[in-house]
């Protein structure tokens, strides 16, 4: 769920220090310009897309809402680029 939790009262989740701010990772693999990105969590920024661009398409380790929810922020990426974007997964991770 990411450090904070909403609605926790815990030491780590009220913490002051940085490092208990922990949020959902996503992987970009950047190579000669081109980039794919592992995962759309639902903390996935949109400005870091903008920052790497084009992006070759992404990939969804695995198909549960931690790594797919933010899924649609691709979107305006594949528009963006005038091309659809790819997915890549297997059937028992999407």
């Amino acid at each position: 769920m990411g450090v904070p939790t909403i609605g926790c009262h815990c030491a780590v989740c009220t913490s002051t220090d940085p490092r208990d701010n922990r949020m959902r990772t996503s992987v970009l693999l950047s190579r000669n310009g081109q980039n794919v990105l592992i995962d759309t969590t639902p903390d996935f920024a949109p400005s870091l897309a903008h920052r790497y661009r084009p992006h070759r398409g992404s990939s969804a380790d695995h198909g549960h809402a931690d790594h797919v929810m933010g899924f649609d922020d691709l979107r305006p990426l594949s528009i963006g680029q005038k091309q659809p974007m790819p997915v890549y997964g297997n059937f028992s991770s999407v």
